[in-house]
């Protein structure tokens, strides 16, 4: 058999900075176990002492070790990396020398991290959300964005995006660039979560059904404020609902925007019709998220949605906006509504809340194979 392919992977955040980002690698390890022995790739994953390794260790992936580097010591440099994880979502850390370590591949790769000169960096760019969306950041993050998607574009390296749309964003705004791009859709691996018992879990959220479920962090674009509006539309009905809303309570952006939700639910009386539980165990999240009426998901913005993967794996409903990235992802089992309107909103959760969504039946399995098939065609023509 031919050696195999050694995968370096960065395991650097933590589920309360970027829990898309740390899903997206454990998700990555999972589906790379449904290969084939023979084209399992090795891997190695880097980590630090706030990364949830216990979850990639779970996984059981047989060609696997574990690489830890220290935390920044120095508080001004623990600063700018906590910066720039929350702008860029890069790790500037002090020790994160991995020119010693040998492997093929180092994946999400960026800049601040140093590496054997015979290793090949491979870099995600999920988004563009910088040039749809400019007003949610500032001239300095725009700026950060766009310089290091520069400099990707002319690393002579390999590009990953998530989605055609990003991918086509990214010869749009970078045509002259000279990397090999790949898109390769990620695919959301659930844990086991039918062990707990939905009676306790309800109870120990005070949640009463039938409940809606909004499982998103609380930052700007994921636009909370059009489901608040559609609850406060349907609570002139007297039907009784909540909707229930996992997640970061904070936005690193906008620190005012849950202050500025949570004003809204006070001033318009809400607070019967809505359970904000933060940021709660995931299996605990995908049993709410299986057990409730439908999902809700109402971003603006998004790369390719852990939110709308997550639906499709647990083979649930889902009513989301009509962003053209939500229409590239999902096709069945869901509705979809224009991101802004939550008069209509408010219509189709009335009619769910009387007759409850049908789904059809859906092998997600697909998509997990076809994911691993992408991840192991890119590093096998990288």
């Amino acid at each position: 058999m031919d050696k195999r392919k050694h995968l370096a992977l960065l395991f650097l955040h933590s589920y309360q900075t970027w829990a898309g980002g740390v899903i997206y690698i454990i998700n990555i390890v999972s589906t790379l176990k449904m290969l084939k022995d023979n084209s399992k790739p090795m891997l190695s994953i880097i980590y630090n002492d706030k990364s949830p390794i216990e979850d990639i260790k779970n996984i059981d992936y047989e060609y696997i070790q574990f690489i830890k580097i220290n935390e920044i010591k120095n508080t001004t440099l623990k600063l700018l990396n906590n910066i720039l994880i929350a702008t860029l979502r890069i790790s500037l850390n002090a020790s994160t020398d991995l020119s010693k370590h040998h492997f093929d591949f180092l994946y999400p790769s960026n800049f601040s991290v140093l590496v054997n000169k015979n290793v090949k960096r491979i870099y995600w760019i999920p988004d563009f959300q910088e040039k749809h969306l400019p007003q949610l950041f500032s001239r300095i993050e725009k700026l950060k964005r766009t310089l290091n998607h520069q400099k990707i574009a002319h690393s002579k390296s390999t590009v990953i995006f998530s989605s055609q749309i990003a991918m086509n964003d990214f010869i749009k705004f970078y045509p002259k660039n000279n990397v090999q791009i790949f898109v390769a859709k990620f695919v959301s691996i659930l844990p086991a979560y039918n062990h707990l018992q939905q009676d306790k879990v309800h109870a120990n959220y005070n949640i009463k059904p039938p409940y809606f479920f909004v499982p998103n962090q609380f930052w700007e674009h994921k636009n909370h404020i059009t489901v608040l509006k559609a609850i406060l539309e349907l609570k002139k009905n007297n039907t009784a609902f909540t909707v229930c809303f996992s997640g970061s309570l904070q936005d690193f952006r906008n620190k005012k925007y849950i202050n500025t939700l949570l004003e809204f639910i006070k001033n318009n009386e809400l607070d019967n019709f809505i359970n904000i539980l933060g940021f709660i165990p995931r299996e605990e999240q995908l049993l709410l998220m299986k057990n409730s009426v439908c999902i809700i998901q109402p971003s603006l913005f998004e790369g390719w949605s852990t939110v709308v993967e997550d639906a499709k794996a647990l083979n649930k409903f889902i009513l989301l906006s009509n962003i053209p990235i939500h229409k590239e992802q999902i096709n069945i089992n869901c509705e979809f509504f224009e991101p802004l309107d939550y008069k209509t909103l408010k219509n189709k959760m009335e009619s769910y809340l009387t007759k409850p969504p049908i789904t059809q039946n859906y092998d997600y399995d697909i998509c997990k194979k076809q994911f691993a098939q992408d991840i192991l065609k890119i590093i096998e023509n990288g």
